[in-house]
């Protein structure tokens, strides 16, 4: 039941009720307005997401591609790198296989950061020895000359070069321009176990008795 007010304005009421049609019609209008936006910048977002995508993964390959290509003997184990191979070899990479890559290229970096951190320490039972300039790039010559036979980077039981427990040392002093003190008392301790592969040159230069006055000392392995 609908009870009229004295006060009622019947032609305000009636031109409202002749405008429903026409709000109705705008209020649709804007409704599909806003929808549009709401897609478009959806699609918008998407296009930006995966362009970030892309780049990511990009760049997620270029790192693996390099640290493969430069610090290969920082990753450890061959089973690593033939995962970050596999990985890089699929057209379809997507982002969690990019994260996986990053993963492991940041795990050799952290061997390196470890390596570094290590034979920037002194190695006391060398450090005598070490304090020699003559020694310092002898040890350097040294570390350098397995370095160059180490193309399997010590994932091969095979006599020549470093071995897993010492290819990631004996790279990172081999690529230094000169070492320190404590960097040539880790490159001695390297070298003795290694010095079977030494030129007889390089091995005496390295190992010879010193001078009177101080101890010399023998070509044995450290204990």
């Amino acid at each position: 039941m609908f009870w009229e007010r004295r006060d009622l304005d019947r032609r305000a009421l009636q031109s409202l009720i002749d405008s429903l049609p026409e709000r109705a019609a705008q209020a649709q209008v804007e409704a599909a307005r806003l929808e549009e936006e709401r897609r478009e910048r959806q699609a918008r977002e998407e296009a930006e997401r995966t362009e970030r995508d892309r780049l990511y993964i990009e760049a997620a390959r270029v790192a693996a591609r390099v640290s493969l290509r430069d610090l290969r003997w920082s990753w450890g184990k061959a089973v690593l790198i033939d995962e970050a191979e596999g990985l890089l070899a699929r057209p379809d990479l997507d982002r969690a296989d990019a994260v996986r890559l990053l993963d492991l290229v940041d795990q050799a970096a952290r061997n390196v950061a470890r390596s570094e951190q290590r034979t920037a320490a002194p190695h006391k039972p060398e450090m005598g020895r070490a304090e020699d300039p003559e020694i310092q790039a002898a040890a350097l010559a040294g570390v350098r000359h397995i370095t160059g036979f180490d193309a399997d980077w010590a994932l091969l039981q095979n006599g020549v070069g470093w071995s897993k427990s010492t290819t990631c040392d004996g790279h990172v002093l081999a690529g230094l321009d000169r070492l320190t003190v404590e960097q040539t008392s880790h490159a001695l301790r390297l070298l003795r176990v290694h010095q079977r592969q030494l030129p007889n040159r390089l091995l005496l230069q390295i190992f010879s008795p010193r001078p009177p006055g101080q101890a010399a000392l023998s070509l044995s392995p450290a204990a």
